[in-house]
């Protein structure tokens, strides 16, 4: 059997990576035992033992977790580092099973795939001299959240902020709504609207604030076809999708100048201190008194040539190689091509 896929990635970020790849892929077998949770450790099991009892020769994971007991025919994703000591979203516990338990794991594996050279590099020094090569496959846009011009046109409403990502640790949502309430824009009649899950411990009743929760993607690429700013002041990002979508639909962001974000949005929004809220709150009204228009029809159509299929054909190309034996032996520390962004205009 030539590679399967381990299909219990769908949550977040990685689940819309797992979705999209998955659709250009042609895989012999895709295991999700009773759909368990990707970092369940009898999933995990389960997954392996599949994999051993059907003979499978590689299997693509879409997270960062190899299935126990066939790391060496395990082809993962690791998308950041925010969980490793020192990362955005850190915790003693949180660090000590990624030092522990998944890095031995991908230290056994073939290969690691990521997004980004950023990241690659961050993953090369975790992991020290014994790594194996970290390839970068990239990041493409997903055609159905990207509205059509006559769409975002038609839709676009000027006072609307949009902030994805809910209460996640590397999201700095709490920073976000006090700079919200400190730049007073709900007085000039904007709104500011939040998707994703919030805590009541986050949610506050702020001024102009609205909390829409989980939204399907119908209803995500309908907030981009209406808003006109993306409020994306994270701690830390390991590409940063919703950057680079929301440039593709003609949107300026406002994001923290951590990780790869400058690179992605380029001139396309403004960076700040993620950690100075007086910063965020600053940018947020300066932002509302620039032209955008020339800017971002550059910036649109450098995003849209970010494509899935692409991304695709890199991750199944690493996986025939490994699955037909033909692994690399040594460590490559060159810079790998990955999809042009908004910046390279």
């Amino acid at each position: 059997m030539t590679y399967a896929v381990d299909a219990r990635w769908t949550i977040g970020g990685i689940g819309r990576y797992a979705t999209e790849v998955a659709r250009y892929l042609n895989p012999d077998a895709v295991i999700a035992p009773n759909r368990m949770s990707a970092t369940s450790p009898i999933g995990s099991a389960l997954v392996g033992l599949e994999v051993m009892v059907r003979r499978i020769s590689c299997i693509f994971v879409p997270g960062y977790l190899p299935p126990l007991g066939v790391e060496r025919r395990t082809v993962p994703t690791v998308h950041d580092l925010m969980y490793v000591r020192g990362g955005a979203a850190s915790t003693g516990s949180r660090a000590t099973y990624f030092d522990r338990v998944v890095k031995p794991q991908l230290l056994r594996c073939p290969i690691v795939l990521t997004g980004s050279e950023f990241v690659r590099q961050q993953i090369l020094e975790w992991l020290g001299p014994k790594a194996p090569p970290i390839e970068v496959v990239g990041y493409g846009l997903t055609d159905s959240l990207i509205p059509g011009d006559a769409r975002v046109a038609a839709n676009r409403d000027a006072s609307t902020w949009l902030f994805i990502g809910g209460d996640k640790m590397n999201k700095n949502l709490p920073r976000a709504l006090e700079a919200w309430q400190r730049a007073g824009l709900h007085r000039r009649g904007f709104r500011l609207v939040v998707l994703g899950t919030v805590s009541d411990a986050v949610r506050r009743d702020t001024a102009g604030v609205s909390f829409a929760g989980l939204v399907t993607d119908d209803q995500l690429a309908g907030f981009y076809a209406t808003a006109s700013f993306l409020l994306m002041p994270s701690l830390d990002e390991g590409y940063g999708l919703p950057a680079l979508e929301a440039i593709a639909c003609r949107t300026p962001v406002l994001f923290g100048s951590v990780g790869l974000l400058p690179s992605v949005v380029g001139a396309c929004g403004v960076g700040v201190n993620p950690m100075d809220v007086g910063s965020i709150a600053d940018a947020m009204v300066d932002m509302t008194t620039m032209q955008w228009a020339t800017t971002m029809d550059c910036g649109a159509a450098a995003a849209r040539a970010n494509t899935w299929e692409v991304v695709a054909g890199r991750v199944e190309q690493h996986l025939l190689s490994v699955s037909c034996g033909a692994r690399p032996s040594v460590r490559s520390d060159r810079a790998r091509t990955i999809p042009a962004s908004p910046s390279s205009s």
